[in-house]
């Protein structure tokens, strides 16, 4: 009882004199954050599959552009071109040819041909011209010219 009565008579003192005001503790001063610039460009997305990203490598130039599928006609030697026969109508000439296989092919002037990026440039009556670019040891641009003749009967 004696407690009850002591903490009972103190409750009734803070009532009376309430305690002084505490001052606040000091706040400690938080430093503003530090940003940091990211520059992302150039750099690959951490998300992307690396198989994704190799395609895309893969499909493009250096030029930035696609690339297109190449023809048969594109993959094989020029040695192994034989011209077979040319035809002539009034849109201009048309040559058969034939690669190793057995395949034909129907030509005409700007078909690409040859493994360099040669290109058909001109067709005759009894050959076909091909012009490759190519590069002399000074990286100097220099065309190549490749004629392909129509093979005669006494001639095989």
């Amino acid at each position: 009882m004696v407690l009850a009565a002591l903490f009972a008579s103190e409750g009734a003192l803070f009532a009376e004199n309430p305690p002084e005001e505490v001052p606040p503790a000091p706040v400690a001063r938080i430093p503003k954050p530090v940003i940091y610039p990211y520059n992302a460009m150039g750099r690959r997305d951490p998300f992307m599959s690396i198989i994704d990203l190799n395609k895309r490598k893969r499909t493009e130039t250096k030029e930035g552009k696609k690339r297109r599928v190449l023809s048969p006609l594109e993959l094989v030697d020029l040695g192994s071109i034989q011209l077979s026969g040319i035809l002539s109508d009034p849109q201009g000439k048309y040559a058969l040819v034939t690669i190793t296989g057995g395949k034909s092919f129907v030509i005409r002037e700007g078909t690409p041909i040859g493994p360099n990026g040669g290109i058909v440039s001109k067709i005759n009556s009894d050959n076909f011209i091909i012009t490759e670019e190519s590069t002399d040891p000074y990286g100097k641009p220099v065309p190549i010219t490749t004629k392909i003749r129509l093979r005669k009967e006494e001639e095989e």
